[in-house]
C-alpha cells in the first residue's frame, strides 16, 4: 500500500557572546621619552556582530595644562599612540595613532576602533599598549618648573 513517512531533525548551534574590556594603567606620570611613554595596556575580546567602538577623549584638549601660570608655564601637548597585537575583526577599522588635534574637542571623543561596514563578520581579540608622545619641541620646556595634568578616558561600548 502506499505511504509516506517524514522525520524531523532539528539543527542548532550557538556560540556564547564575548565582550570584554580590561583597562591596566602602567603609570600617570609623564616625563620626555623620545621614543614615547607606555602609560596603559587595555584588551579586548568582542565577537558580536554589531561589534563594539573604543573611543578616547582629553579632558584638556589633547595637552597637559599647568595649575597655574605663576611661573610662566604653558601647555604641553601630547599625541597618543599605540602598538596592536591580536586580531582586530574583518569590518572593524582602526586608527591607533591620534594626533593632539584629534583630542583638542573635549565634546568630541577621538575613535580608535568602530565598525565601519555595518557588522563584524570575525572575532576581535586585541590587545593595545598605550603611549603617550610628546614633540621634540617641548623637551626642554619638561625640565622647567610646574605641575601639569590632563585625564584622558577610555570608552569601550559595545553595539
Amino acid at each position: 500500500q502506499n505511504a509516506s513517512v517524514s522525520e524531523l531533525q532539528q539543527l542548532s548551534h550557538t556560540v556564547s557572546r564575548i565582550s570584554t574590556f580590561k583597562y591596566t594603567p602602567k603609570t600617570s606620570v609623564v616625563n620626555y621619552d623620545a621614543g614615547g611613554v607606555n602609560i596603559a595596556a587595555i584588551a579586548i575580546v568582542n565577537n558580536t556582530l554589531d561589534g563594539f567602538t573604543l573611543t578616547v577623549a582629553s579632558a584638556q584638549g589633547g595637552v597637559m595644562a599647568p595649575d597655574s601660570t605663576e611661573d610662566g608655564e604653558q601647555d604641553i601637548p601630547f599625541s597618543i599612540s599605540m602598538e596592536a597585537t591580536g586580531t582586530v575583526g574583518t569590518g572593524v577599522d582602526s586608527s591607533l595613532s591620534i594626533a593632539q588635534s584629534a583630542l583638542s574637542d573635549t565634546s568630541a571623543p577621538a575613535n580608535i576602533l568602530t565598525v565601519t561596514s555595518g557588522e563584524q563578520s570575525s572575532a576581535t581579540n586585541l590587545n593595545l599598549e598605550v603611549d603617550i608622545s610628546l614633540d621634540s619641541t617641548v623637551e626642554d620646556q619638561m625640565s622647567m618648573a610646574g605641575s601639569y595634568t590632563d585625564t584622558l578616558t577610555f570608552t569601550y561600548t559595545d553595539l
